[in-house]
């Protein structure tokens, strides 16, 4: 996109020469530095010079930018949007009889190529920013390469940014008999002045550097405006704020910009201020996708966050990385395009030798079942062999080959199942259509709502945290919270939120987005309509549980087992902690299903629900098998430990003698449960565990002080293996209040908050009214923000503080003395969590030695 009027874009001024190529040849590649006009004026070109009889397809790898595409050249051409002009994106269709350009997301063509894999609805269709290489764009080309051998009047324009473009003529050699022309459009540029400027600290620290050096290079006067390339939404938001704590002046106007915003909220970049400086603090969505007239000034982090996905394991990442030379030699070109500009590297230049010289394909880093899923339904059985730009792994193909497998959408010799020929008339993911299906085929009580479920899912989250509210809204949306988990918690809020009198007074009281609330009635407006054309009745009403028995069949392979404390482990033997934005954090269930499983410190298990164990056999069998649980629908009878002093009836006294000490054991149906007295917990804990017989291993155990009791959930043999470690209260413990439990501290603004509490890390604090003692824990959300809590059990405790810890390691710069003492303690909590775990193997070797 740009907001340059068109009269002065370079690409105007080979209109000519675009026809004529477009004409002579099937394929033409045309690259151009961002901001010189491919976007919006090749579609007019084209119309112009008569080479586009039927529909004009343009595709665009983001809904926001199809939308602000279409918007702009139907102003430019003096026509309303939805006639000659028109957008197509995902749940949101204005195109209409008369429409001659059609501006998509890719998405939407690959979705109409399933009924028309030749695309005879149009002669030319143009795939813009090809540079991205993005699943779609990758699957997009390769269709259009084998629709190219059967269609001589079909023409393609490959548009891309000045990123290794031969890639594509290399690419389309094959469908059409040679190279296909490169066409460059040269913009008028002017010298730029390339500065480094490495900042080092924490995010805080960075954030502070990167507005001292705005307000620095403002300070000269020279004219421009700035484009400063961060990260993410923290790190712009941290940014802005740090600036208009410096600068609360008005001659500076600072702009954020990541792809969480509005289209109307993007749309301030273009926004005019006159007399005041623009400063635009952006993700790399400001790389090539939109250019900003007036930009002097660049400002790069040289960093960017990077998707990954492992499909041995199932889990994803999201992690800063070096970007490559490609992408700093793309940021820097936003400057100097008005007037000579000036680049600011905030990072040292030796950097550049380790970095890659692009940045690597989506295909190569991201889950293939989707694609693989759509070629199948094309007819293409051979994946292996379709002409993607570049080859994905085989070891990938034939993970998404047995995940469909597995989800029954294809068979062993790749066709289409009954299920997956319903799933593919989805526009959303696999997982998310076949949970669809299975409420549409066996408990359509509940279809409307699976439906919700996957609207949500498709959509970005609603949940809102204003700064300074956060505790607020993570009240509010407490109070949104099902207890069958957050499938049932999307389907309880979406309903209510239809239901109020008020939908904005709703979302705002409950820290909601209205847009992505209306995002999901849309979504869920077209799955609805979808399934009613295939002959369902889309009701509500049902028993929620089958929601749940639905999802846990569409991300079987994401079924969880509790382990110990709140740890969950996979099928893979992966160790799951729930995230903490999980309406069921801190639940009991033994069986959990999650959507996604994405690794940051450690591996978290988001979008959770809980699951029956006598679904088990049928959902997942290889979970019953592995697990040896779901046999018949019959439930393993659960052992509840009584945790108080209160008697039952048919107790009977007993005693245990242990280090030459009687202890007091009560005899009970179910099991007997063993006290020790914390007067007496230095002297056992030199107990070796061998000392105990199999039976009293396996007692149930606790430490008594007074009227509390500690290690509750623990058998004998475990706890006195990990006595010598356990931090236990002094004679007056703290309150509980002497921490801020559940307020979010976010790691770039408020680091001092969490520094501040880190001597309380596993000291125990006596228990609100009505709640039991605990250690106090650090916790983290993967993202930068961390809490702190109070967790009953040690071992837990001990894990996740360990986990954050090291986590907010990360946020310190190298050689910032404030790090050494929090490297400190996470080297203490580290190599106690060694000792833990090495304890813990010891007492499990000793009971199955006996």
């Amino acid at each position: 996109m740009s907001a340059d009027s068109p009269y002065r874009l370079p690409i105007l001024e080979h209109e000519d020469e675009i026809g004529r190529l477009v004409r002579e040849h099937k394929v033409v590649v045309i690259e151009g530095p961002t901001g010189c006009g491919k976007t919006t004026q090749l579609p007019q070109i084209l119309t112009r010079q008569g080479v586009s009889k039927k529909i004009l397809g343009v595709t665009q790898p983001r809904r926001i930018a199809a939308v602000s595409v279409a918007w702009r050249i139907a102003q430019e051409m003096g026509c309303t949007v939805g006639e000659e002009v028109g957008f197509a994106i995902r749940f949101d269709d204005s195109t209409g009889p008369k429409t001659h350009i059609k501006i998509m997301t890719d998405g939407i063509l690959l979705q109409e190529s399933r009924s028309d894999p030749l695309f005879s609805a149009y002669d030319v269709i143009m795939v813009d920013e090809a540079h991205e290489r993005s699943l779609n764009i990758d699957f997009t080309l390769g269709l259009l390469h084998r629709a190219l051998r059967n269609r001589d009047d079909l023409r393609v324009i490959v548009s891309s940014a000045t990123l290794n473009p031969r890639t594509f003529q290399d690419f389309f050699a094959s469908a059409v008999g040679e190279p296909p022309p490169l066409f460059s459009v040269e913009a008028r540029t002017f010298p730029i002045n390339i500065v480094y400027s490495p900042i080092r600290g924490d995010y805080e620290e960075f954030a502070d550097g990167v507005a001292n050096e705005i307000l620095e290079l403002h300070s000269r006067g020279n004219p421009g405006h700035m484009l400063v390339f961060l990260t993410g939404e923290g790190m712009i938001k941290n940014t802005e704020q740090s600036i208009l704590r410096k600068r609360p002046a008005m001659d500076l106007v600072v702009l954020p910009l990541f792809g969480r915003l509005t289209r109307d909220e993007q749309e301030q970049v273009f926004a005019e201020f006159p007399g005041k400086r623009k400063v635009i603090l952006a993700t790399n969505i400001a790389e090539t996708s939109i250019t900003v007239p007036g930009v002097t000034y660049v400002l790069d982090c040289g960093l960017a966050k990077v998707p990954r996905y492992d499909p041995t394991s199932g889990v994803s990442t999201l992690k800063e990385e070096l970007i490559s030379l490609a992408s700093i030699n793309q940021r820097a070109g936003r400057a100097g395009r008005t007037a000579p500009g000036t680049v600011v590297r905030l990072y040292e230049e030796r950097s550049l030798e380790k970095r890659a010289d692009f940045t690597d394909e989506e295909i190569q880093r991201h889950d293939l079942s989707d694609v693989v899923l759509r070629l199948i339904d094309h007819g293409i059985h051979e994946v292996e062999d379709f002409p993607f730009p570049t080859a994905p792994a085989r070891g990938k193909l034939r993970a998404a080959l047995q995940a469909l497998e597995a989800m029954d959408a294809i068979d062993s010799k790749r066709n289409l199942t009954a299920i997956g020929q319903q799933m593919v008339m989805f526009p959303v993911s696999p997982p998310l259509s076949r949970m669809i299906v299975e409420a549409a085929r066996k408990h359509p009580s509940v279809l409307e709502d699976v439906i919700i479920v996957a609207a949500f899912q498709s959509a970005r989250p609603p949940y809102l945290y204003p700064v300074g509210e956060e505790v607020q809204a993570r009240r509010a949306q407490e109070a949104l919270a099902h207890r069958l988990g957050d499938a049932m918690t999307a389907v309880t809020t979406f309903h209510a939120w239809r239901a109020s009198g008020n939908k904005k007074g709703y979302c705002e009281r409950n820290y909601l987005d209205p847009d992505t609330m209306a995002f999901v009635a849309k979504a869920r407006e077209q799955l609805g309509g979808i399934a009613e054309k295939m002959g369902c009745e889309v009701r509500t009403g049902g028993d929620p549980k089958q929601v749940n028995r639905c999802v846990a069949v569409a991300f079987a392979d994401k079924i969880l087992r509790r382990t110990k404390g709140r740890g969950y482990e996979s099928l893979m033997g992966t160790e799951v902690a729930i995230h903490p934005s999980s309406s069921i954090y801190g639940g009991n269930n033994a069986f959990v299903v999650a959507a996604e499983l994405v690794r940051s410190t450690r591996v978290y298990a988001r979008i959770v629900s809980s699951v029956q164990e006598d679904w088990l056999r049928e959902v997942c069998p290889e979970a019953a098998s592995v697990w040896g649980k779901g046999g018949k629908g019959k439930r393993a009878p659960v052992v509840k430990v009584q945790i108080d002093d209160d008697s039952e009836a048919g107790d009977v006294n007993d005693t245990l003698v242990l280090g030459g000490r009687t202890l007091q054991v009560v005899r009970r149906r179910k099991y007997t449960l063993a006290t020790i007295p914390i007067e007496l917990v230095a002297e056992l804990s030199k107990v070796s565990v061998e000392e105990l017989s199999a039976e009293a291993a396996n007692f149930r155990a606790r430490v008594v002080d007074g009227q509390e009791r500690y290690l509750t959930r623990m058998n004998l043999g475990p706890l006195l293996a990990i006595l010598p470690y356990v931090v236990l209260p002094p004679p007056q413990p703290a309150k509980a209040d002497a921490v801020p439990q559940g307020a979010l501290f976010e790691s770039d603004r408020n680091l001092h908050n969490i520094e501040r509490y880190l001597t309380k890390i596993l000291t125990v604090v006596r228990p609100r009214k009505g709640k039991k003692p605990g250690w106090v824990v650090l916790a983290d959300n993967g993202a930068g923000g961390f809490w702190y809590d109070v967790n009953t059990d040690f071992v837990e405790a001990l894990e996740v503080s360990t986990e954050a810890l090291s986590a907010l390691l990360e946020v310190y710069g190298e050689g910032d003395p404030k790090a050494a003492s929090v490297k400190m303690l996470a080297t203490h909590l580290s190599t106690k969590r060694s000792d833990v775990r090495a304890a813990l193997a010891r007492a499990m070797r000793a009971s199955k030695g006996r």
